[in-house]
Order: structure tokens, then sequence, then C-alpha cells
């Protein structure tokens, strides 16, 4: 088992803090499995851990459970079923959603994850960022960069995108509020769209003020750094000069309506 990854450059060294936490969340991992499969979970939770102990507290720990998610939601489901689903899953998305994209339009899956968006446009030019393409390159069976030879993919977090003015298309699904600065992860989406190009941002929104408050103060929604009411979302797409053209409601839950958010580049 190979952890040359650990030393990447682009992993901050961290402060003892994060360390005592992430302590305390591997033990808490561990406990609460049971015993037929804590041993698997702890050994997951411990590769995780040793992955993300150099990555802001919050966004790390985020990070850090969010690998450890991906592994466990992945580790039964054999690779060709799974990706033959999401396959299908992206096809309905996008006829719902009534989201075309020419040949010609070059696209961005921004937070692509293990099996994004960019699976369905083999014609285009499309670059996918994800800060944990390493993780899953090395970790997620379901990964592999060469299956996909139009795509351009890139270990990068969102606040890094440097492009100017570069794409048609730019899908930010379920990746926003995975972001550590949120303001300039907006930003670097707006500057990297093309005028008239589309953005096409889903989110997980609190329908409930009190639990959006309880949520910002403790770590109960983990995976997400940032707690959100739509029309925060909102105003965040709109100061960065894009133009609300639509949104709909993808599923309804007890704290958490999850929308895609679509905004032009005038």
């Amino acid at each position: 088992m190979s952890y040359s990854f650990l030393n990447s450059p682009e992993i901050i060294k961290k402060k003892r803090p994060a360390r005592w936490i992430l302590s305390i969340y591997f033990s808490m991992v561990c406990f609460c499995q049971g015993r037929r499969s804590s041993r698997a979970v702890c050994l997951m939770t411990l590769q995780n851990y040793l992955y993300f102990r150099r990555m802001k507290i919050r966004w790390r720990i985020a990070q850090f459970f969010e690998a450890l998610w991906w592994r466990r939601y992945l580790r039964n489901r054999p690779v060709a079923t799974y990706l033959s689903w999401k396959r299908d899953y992206w096809k309905r998305f996008l006829i719902r959603e009534n989201i075309t994209v020419a040949h010609s339009d070059k696209v961005l899956d921004a937070g692509c994850g293990p099996a994004g968006l960019f699976m369905m446009f083999p014609e285009n030019e499309v670059v996918a960022i994800d800060p944990l393409l390493d993780f899953y390159q090395e970790r997620i069976p379901h990964f592999d960069r060469q299956s996909f030879p139009a795509t351009t993919f890139r270990k990068l977090r969102l606040e890094e995108l440097q492009e100017q003015v570069a794409f048609d298309k730019i899908f930010c699904l379920n990746a926003i509020n995975h972001v550590d600065n949120l303001e300039k992860s907006m930003a670097s989406l707006s500057a990297a769209l093309k005028v008239n190009g589309m953005l096409y941002l889903s989110i997980d929104a609190h329908n409930n003020l009190l639990a959006k408050h309880l949520f910002s103060l403790v770590p109960g929604d983990i995976l997400h750094p940032h707690q959100l009411s739509l029309p925060e979302y909102i105003d965040l797409v709109e100061r960065q000069g894009l133009k609300i053209v639509g949104n709909s409601l993808l599923k309804k839950g007890a704290i958490f309506n999850y929308y895609l958010i679509k905004a032009v580049k005038e």
C-alpha cells in the first residue's frame, strides 16, 4: 500500500488542534459502526486520517469525511453496475432540467467527484477539477481517468481555478458547499464563464432557520462546511454578476432542500 501521495506539495501543513479533532472523530466513527464492520471502517478511517493529517479545520474535516463517505458508499457496488446507473442518472437529470450541451461547447465539471457529468460528454472539450482526484484514483476503483481521454482532470480546489472567460457550460453539482472559501469559489466560477455561458449550480439549502443556525455553530452536517438558505445562495450568485434564469427543486428534505440554480453571464 503506497502513501506517496501524502507528500503532495498541495497538502497544507496542519495545526495541532485539527489532529485532536480528527482523532475524536476517528474514535467516534469506529465506535458507532458495530462489531461486524468496525475493523474495515476503522482501517478506511485511519487511511483517510493519514491522508488528511496535513490538510482550515472545518474544511479539512469535511474533506476527510467526504473521502470516507465515498469509500463506504461504493465499497459493495460493482464498478460496471454503478457506472451504468450513474450514466442513466445523469441522462435523466439533463433531460429533466432541459440542459443541452453543443458539441462545440467547452465544459467545466467543478467538484466532479469520481463519477461526475464529465462521463456524459465524450465529444466535448471537458475540464474536471476536484481536490480529491488523486484519492479517487488510488482508493476508488470506480474512477479511472484513463477511461475518459477527452477529459482533462486537474487536482484543484475551486478557489484555485485560474481560467478566465473559458467555458460555455459550467456544472458545479453538490460541490459549492464543500469548498473552503465560498465567496472566492463563486468568483472563480463567474470569471471562468464565457459571456452568454451558463452555470448550473446544485445546492443543499436549509429550509429551517433554527437548524441552519445550529448547524452553523456545531458540525451537525460534517460533510458541508457552509450552511446557507436558498435566498443566500441566490444572493451569492448574483453578487458575482450572474443573472439567475431559473431554479428548480430537485429533492425536498426535512432539513435541507436540494435545488438546481441556473444562471447566465451577460
